[in-house]
């Protein structure tokens, strides 16, 4: 939940020593909208091209291979984390326990995956978190999210026809276009759509709201 009065944003600029980042829990379910498991191809594809400058942080990457279900169920049966084989990640750089601005302002670009994706109107944080480090956001989840926030704001992950033309595109942006993100970002976060939809004020309507329409469904 957001509550915006001043918003700042870090500027974004070429001259960053990092470009793109990740922050996400290694986590995985067996629903068919899962985008942790995109998340998942994303980084080993990652860490076999390795001239791609990319770094990733968050919970539970250092522990075991957790992509197989019945594994993944014995070993937490058994508590056998500390005896199985853990993979190795070149680019994991640990789990961040800091803000995540601090973190992200420091990068061009970040990965921008929701946990799930073809729902409507379910945009979480991380793309605010992306808005206010300066940090462009590629983003893949809400099925409607161009009606919510202008596609101008983000790389939409999706219009990509593998990683390698998605890598090929961030690095060939200059820092007019770079200043063209950030500009949107900040004209959007200052604009009737953003404080409608998520600040304080815009969610403590609508829960009033839909209160009291469940009231009145009740004394019909």
């Amino acid at each position: 939940i957001f509550h915006v009065i001043k918003i700042k944003i870090i500027k974004s600029n070429l001259k960053k020593k990092n470009f793109l980042i990740s922050i996400s829990s290694n986590k995985k379910n067996n629903s068919k909208n899962d985008l942790y498991r995109e998340r998942l191809k994303f980084i080993n594809w990652a860490e076999k091209n390795n001239k791609v400058k990319f770094d990733f942080y968050g919970y539970g990457w250092n522990n075991y291979d957790n992509s197989n279900t019945f594994f993944r169920k014995f070993v937490k049966k058994f508590k056998a984390q500390n005896f199985v084989t853990k993979k190795k990640f070149k680019n994991y750089k640990g789990e961040y326990v800091g803000l995540k601005k601090e973190l992200m302002k420091k990068y061009k670009f970040a990965i921008c995956f929701e946990n799930a994706k073809n729902f409507e109107g379910w945009v979480t944080e991380k793309i605010f978190h992306c808005f206010f480090s300066g940090c462009i956001p590629i983003y893949y989840g809400a099925k409607n999210i161009s009606n919510i926030i202008p596609s101008n704001c983000y790389i939409d992950y999706k219009s990509f026809k593998n990683n390698k033309e998605l890598i090929n595109f961030l690095e060939n942006m200059d820092q007019k276009n770079l200043d063209k993100y950030i500009k949107n970002i900040s004209l959007y976060l200052s604009s009737k759509q953003f404080k409608n939809n998520f600040t304080l004020d815009a969610f403590s309507k609508k829960i009033f709201q839909q209160i009291k329409n469940d009231l009145n469904s009740i004394n019909v």
